[in-house]
């Protein structure tokens, strides 16, 4: 049989193999890795007699299959740059992003501090009772520290383990790894003999690595994200491009930049992860995680099994001493992971680096901290190492080996027990009437769903009200009452899973492409700076949150500055049909969360709970509403330009519903449905650029448009025009600050003004002015001036108001006029000018 011929055999044999052992472990209600364990255990076993067996015993046919198995010799660098990439990047691309911040303290003991003390404890343990170097001992503790989660979050899983456990144990595995394997090299270069470098020279290199690993696969996620974002509806690209993510991102990380190349993939995952779900539909990147998750499992499961049939050759060749030394090991390990959990944890806690885990939680991260493939992958590189001492070889394999398949067929077994003993796959009282009232709504539904299907099929009614009536009685079980602490609990619940909801409709809008990406990433962002405020201060942070969402931000402030002192407006317009776009998007996510709310909030969480989440909805809608009629109110024309514009996207994409549609209904040829969607997004890419808004500053134009210098000829609005500035002013801005000198007046040449002044707020609108108290009367301003809503001002300068008003006489007449008239006001008081 050839070489390729037979390797291809063998992996397809091993997948046929794998193939039923999850249902199986189901079955069995055993973790999924101690089935692969055994598999692998017995394919060694059976591989090694085929070999020493005449064939005719067993067929010639079977005999070689066992061969083409057998010859599936895999070193420790097929498992570290084939499959570790894989299996790192699925992980990370699934994970909360917020919950591993939030728990970061917690994470980085467990994934570095941890391995260092496991590597130091285990190493100096097994040196005290034998003849081996202190480095060959420490290479053994630093091989064994690192964990596998694939059996532990399997059983979480299973269980129904609470979130934060498993984002601790998913958190722990991810960035354990890399400890392991810098730790693991810099012993192995002490053990072969190179020179030993010095502590503080290991410390900064692993740091660096560390470091510069998780800058590096940041930047490398974010670029991978980018050109997702901008993939049109290209699902086998998209796949393609998350694939070469991961390994270039490994491989550039590894050999040309010299950094962690787990922790840079760790860091990829992580990144481009958030910004698949806030790029891609939600069946997009259920698609993408389907595909990520088919290949995680082949690799993790190839590389346990490959690595298991290793296992029997290395423990054939144990002897007593080296089973204490196994014993020893195991306790070794086990305490220094317990020093970590009970001793350094507690104090992160006091100091207020990590949010208190509670102990029945440490109990199942001692003992949920299995080994696995990577274990067994760092023994075999240093087996497969010809500089390394034999007898150093054989320490390594057999205690590596001893030890995973301690914790595999000893930790992974009663791991279930534990977590049941502990009580920790119970729900909460709130989860509780959550799965109360899930069950409710389901069987509500279930029930309507068989009446009209019944009706359908022509189903006798009596049928459907037997099964009804066996639904009907588990739902006849009364609600807990819910006390004020839990209901509140139930709202920030409710709060959260309509913020997630309305994340993923925005990311439905942009996949859709009725939404630009930045305005996407830019609501995403909102709508996870609003879980987190949730998370961390509860409703009055989201309120808040949302309140100042229709704030002036950086990027605005940046864009009213060019506009008022450079006099260039082109960013600031930019930036308002940025504002308008989103806001729209937003207004109808907010209707349909609405909706849903009513629809499903309710029934699930409770008549109460869901009006005040409403609440909060309608606050926000209105809000919303507020900041689209402000522009609406100052740009109509632009409004219905844009209005246009947005129905003409819907229409395309309704179109190219359609198109879709009668192409799976066969009722139009692939190569016609081709040429009609190239033609929709070639119109779709034109319509894509909104319209450049016009802010309508032209000064005289708004000169003209005035009545106060309605008087003026064409000559002396040319000559006023050239002493006047425009200004937009935009909604909630203070124009004029109290105490501040006069430096200048304005005309409302659009909008509204509010004077802030006692015993109430005055308002001016289009056609009046403000600020020529200050300038006539050299004082400081006693009061602010806020605008309203948009507003086109004419601003006219200190340094030249007196020329103004001299050389216009009507003007100056009739601005003295109306000073000399606000001086008079009683409600302005006496030294209430602005």
């Amino acid at each position: 049989m050839g070489t390729v011929a037979g390797i291809i055999l063998g992996f397809a044999l091993l997948l046929a193999l794998i193939a039923p052992l999850p249902p199986l472990a189901a079955r069995l209600r055993l973790p999924y890795t101690v089935l692969l364990a055994v598999l692998g255990c017995g394919l060694g076993i059976a591989t090694g007699l085929a070999d020493q067996l005449d064939p005719g015993l067993l067929g010639l046919g079977i005999t070689e299959l066992f061969q083409a198995i057998g010859q599936l010799e895999v070193g420790s660098a097929v498992f570290l740059w084939v499959f570790l990439p894989l299996i790192l990047f699925d992980s990370a691309i699934e994970i909360d992003s917020r919950s591993l911040l939030e728990d970061i303290g917690p994470v980085f003991l467990m994934a570095v501090v941890a391995v260092a003390a496991t590597t130091a404890i285990a190493g100096f343990a097994l040196w005290s009772v034998t003849a081996f170097s202190l480095a060959a001992c420490l290479l053994v503790g630093a091989i064994i520290a690192t964990t596998d989660p694939i059996a532990v979050i399997n059983v979480f899983k299973e269980v129904g383990a609470p979130r934060r456990l498993v984002s601790l144990v998913e958190g722990e595995s991810l960035l354990n790894d890399a400890a392991a394997i810098a730790i693991t090299s810099t012993l192995l270069a002490i053990v072969v003999g190179l020179a030993a470098p010095s502590p503080d020279t290991v410390l900064a290199s692993f740091g660096f690595a560390l470091a510069g690993g998780a800058l590096f696969g940041i930047v490398a996620g974010r670029l991978a994200g980018l050109a997702l974002a901008r993939l049109d509806e290209a699902g086998p690209a998209e796949i393609t491009l998350s694939v070469a993510t991961a390994y270039l991102t490994y491989a550039i990380a590894e050999i040309f930049l010299g950094l962690s190349g787990v922790v840079a993939v760790v860091a990829a995952g992580v990144v481009f992860g958030t910004q698949g779900r806030a790029h891609l539909s939600r069946d997009g990147w259920t698609a993408l995680s389907a595909i990520w998750t088919q290949l995680s499992f082949w690799a993790s499961s190839l590389i346990f099994v490959l690595a298991a049939m290793l296992a029997p050759r290395t423990m054939a060749t144990a002897s007593s001493t080296d089973i204490g030394l196994l014993l020893l090991l195991v306790v070794a390990a086990l305490f220094a992971r317990a020093l970590m959990i009970y001793g350094a944890l507690p104090l992160l806690e006091v100091s207020g680096l990590a949010a208190r885990v509670q102990r029945s939680y440490k109990h199942v991260m001692l003992w949920g901290g299995l080994r696995g493939a990577i274990t067994l992958a760092l023994a075999l590189a240093v087996t497969e190492n010809p500089l390394v001492p034999r007898d150093v070889q054989h320490l390594v394999a057999v205690l590596a080996t001893g030890y995973v398949l301690f914790t595999l067929f000893i930790q992974a077994t009663t791991l279930r027990w534990l977590i049941h003993w502990l009580q920790l796959d119970r729900l909460s009282a709130q989860e509780e009437i959550l799965r109360q009232r899930a069950i409710t709504l389901t069987h509500s539904e279930i029930i309507d769903t068989l009446r009209d299907a019944a009706a359908e099929r022509g189903l006798d009614p009596a049928s459907v009200d037997t099964v009804a009536a066996e639904y009907q009685r588990d739902d006849s079980k009364a609600f807990p009452t819910v006390g004020e602490e839990l209901q509140r609990r139930q709202l920030v619940t409710a709060l959260l899973t309509l913020s997630r909801r309305e994340a993923e409709l925005y990311a439905d809008e942009r996949a859709k492409r009725m939404l630009p990406r930045t305005a996407s990433s830019a609501l995403i962002r909102h709508v996870g700076s609003l879980i987190d405020a949730l998370r961390t201060q509860g409703l009055d942070g989201y309120r808040r949150l949302a309140r100042e969402q229709f704030g002036i931000d950086r990027r605005t402030r940046l864009a009213v500055l060019l506009h008022r002192v450079l006099r260039i407006h082109g960013p600031l317009a930019r930036r308002l049909t940025a504002s308008l776009e989103q806001n729209i998007v937003q207004r109808y996510v907010l209707k349909q969360l609405l909706a849903f709310n009513e629809a499903r909030i309710e029934r699930l969480f409770g008549e109460r709970v869901a009006e005040v989440a409403g609440l909060f909805l309608e606050t926000r809608l209105d809000q919303t509403e507020r900041a689209i009629d402000a522009l609406r109110l100052q740009y109509p024309d632009y409004w219905r330009f844009f209005g246009e514009r947005y129905l003409r996207l819907a229409a395309l994409r309704l179109e190219y519903d359609e198109i879709e549609q009668l192409e799976q209904e066969r009722l139009l040829p692939p190569q016609v449905a081709q040429k009609m969607g190239q033609a929709l997004r070639a119109k779709r890419t034109r319509l894509e650029r909104p319209p450049a808004l016009d802010l309508g500053l032209r000064t005289e134009a708004l000169i003209r448009q005035m009545p106060l210098f309605a008087k003026l000829d064409d000559a002396e609005i040319e000559r006023l025009g050239r002493k006047l500035q425009t200004r937009l002013a935009l909604p909630g801005e203070r124009i004029v600050r109290r105490g501040e000198p006069g430096d200048a007046m304005y005309f409302i040449a659009s909008g509204a003004v509010e004077v802030r002044v006692e015993p109430e707020p005055v308002r001016l609108g289009t056609g009046e002015f403000f600020g020529e108290l200050a300038l006539l009367t050299r004082r400081l301003r006693t009061a602010d001036v806020v605008a309203i809503g948009f507003c086109r001002l004419l601003v006219l300068r200190r340094d030249l108001f007196d020329d103004v008003l001299g050389s216009h006489s009507t003007l100056g007449r009739e601005v003295r006029e109306v000073a000399t008239r606000r001086r008079s006001w009683r409600r302005f008081g006496r030294d209430d000018k602005v």
